[in-house]
């Protein structure tokens, strides 16, 4: 009679599963082996995996999540928005700001999250930096439950590896207390 192994079931993209299952083949292995020492273990053999494709898309998915861990401690709202001015990412620093939450803002537009008036310069604001090619900085205004906010606001547009614009990333800074200062100081 045949003991029972624990099956182990991984779900992958189908370039690494095609490229686990070859390794296996390789090493005259079962998948699953392979899997639970990659995996589990935390460990693969370098002349198997020169190009380290497995171990870069582990990373990569790793490094992606941490990213967005940072993003989400930043005091700044930061934004990412599609071409069509539409929100695809917020921070939650920029949720905050608004009183939403990220997921309520995601596929909306600024007319979603604050006034028209606020609204339109943004808007302005995002049709020019989409023209530069630097990051395109100014100051503006913002009006929240805790009065108004001036931010230093920074728009770069993101381009794809053809250099075809396929977003527009912002960050701001809150510079209420710098301003307050310099008028104090003049």
């Amino acid at each position: 009679m045949a003991t029972k192994k624990p099956i182990i079931s991984v779900i992958v993209e189908d370039k690494i599963y095609e490229t686990l299952k070859n390794l296996s083949e390789k090493r005259n292995t079962s998948l699953s082996k392979l899997a639970y020492n990659l995996l589990l273990k935390g460990f693969y053999l370098e002349e198997d995996l020169k190009d380290n494709s497995i171990v870069d898309k582990i990373l990569e998915d790793n490094l992606c999540n941490l990213l967005l861990e940072v993003l989400d401690l930043s005091p700044d709202p930061i934004w990412i928005k599609d071409k069509n001015l539409r929100h695809i990412y917020v921070n939650q620093a920029f949720a905050d700001l608004f009183g939403m939450k990220k997921e309520d803002i995601i596929g909306k537009t600024d007319i979603d999250a604050m006034s028209e008036e606020e609204a339109k310069m943004c808007v302005y604001t995002d049709m020019i930096a989409l023209q530069k090619e630097k990051p395109y900085t100014f100051e503006e205004v913002i009006e929240s439950s805790e009065g108004k906010i001036i931010f230093e606001v920074t728009k770069k547009p993101v381009k794809d590896k053809y250099g075809s614009v396929i977003a527009l990333l912002g960050i701001a800074r809150d510079i209420t207390k710098l301003k307050e200062y310099e008028n104090i100081k003049q």
